[in-house]
């Protein structure tokens, strides 16, 4: 017969320690399947799994992985603890490129979107992804496209603390920025429309200060970070009078790589009157 395996003795505070600790240090993207994995080492840690709520509190998924399964066992395993979800957004063609046209695509949401909805209540952090990668129809909304998840969908989101928004650099090589396509996801703004009372930390990448949630009296943090040139210096300059929104900012942290700063005029003063620290990357 087969030794017994050590982790099978293993003391139960040490086996919760060994989750929380490697759940916690993995990326995002990968802590549910890390969860599933711990869980299936032994028996001892299969048990352990199923009591500790907190390693099961992370819902990402992008192109299939992982399966809507898991989704849905994540959230029953959670427990009612707070949540923090990512959304994943896929290039969908409306209509083929012709002889005369340049044809017509847009963004659709990942249909893990369809079962995370009902816990907006408990979402503690939300990234939103917008890519352009290609996805076939059993991987994508059928109901939620970019315009009906920021505009037609009443969020109530009263724990959200974290909220971000990423453009992927493949969103930039599918979608020109003076594009048609284009233009509705620069307009795409959930956070104006969703109700968002206690957002502290916003993190935009690749994406302008108009994203900013409109509940943003009080973030205290602000990220923006710009790892590309094709949204041009004098589209982030125009946005920048919304930060004056900011009344309870207290630090802000600009990053611009690869990015070509030109010659605007502007002078516009921004009143920052809470704000303690300004960082500028380059």
């Amino acid at each position: 017969m087969p030794e017994p395996s050590i982790a099978q003795h293993l003391p139960r505070d040490i086996i919760f320690a060994i989750l929380k600790d490697t759940v916690r240090s993995t990326i995002p993207e990968e802590r549910s399947l890390t969860a599933l994995t711990l869980s299936h080492v032994c028996s001892s840690f299969y048990r352990a799994a199923l009591h500790c709520p907190t390693i099961w509190t992370c819902l990402s998924r992008r192109l299939g992985r992982p399966g809507l399964a898991l989704i849905e066992a994540c959230m029953e395993r959670s427990q009612g603890h707070p949540l923090e979800v990512s959304f994943y957004f896929y290039a969908v063609e409306l209509s083929p490129p012709t002889m005369h046209s340049l044809g017509e695509q847009t963004l659709a949401m990942d249909n893990m979107v369809e079962f995370v909805l009902s816990s907006s209540f408990r979402w503690r952090s939300c990234s939103i992804h917008l890519t352009g990668d290609d996805t076939c129809s059993e991987l994508s909304s059928a109901t939620l496209d970019l315009d009906s998840f920021a505009r037609r969908i009443n969020i109530a989101a009263p724990m959200l603390e974290d909220f971000s928004i990423e453009e992927h650099a493949s969103l930039a090589d599918r979608f020109c920025f003076q594009s048609r396509d284009r233009s509705g996801i620069i307009d795409f703004n959930p956070g104006a429309h969703w109700s968002l009372p206690n957002p502290r930390n916003v993190t935009l990448r690749n994406s302008l200060p108009n994203r900013i949630p409109r509940s943003s009296g009080r973030i205290e943090c602000l990220r923006l970070f710009v790892t590309k040139d094709d949204m041009g210096f004098a589209d982030l300059v125009l946005h920048l009078p919304s930060l004056a929104s900011l009344s309870s900012l207290t630090h802000l942290y600009l990053s611009l790589i690869n990015f070509h700063i030109g010659l605007v005029e502007y002078t516009q003063q921004i009143p920052l009157s809470e704000c303690r620290g300004i960082e500028l990357g380059l």
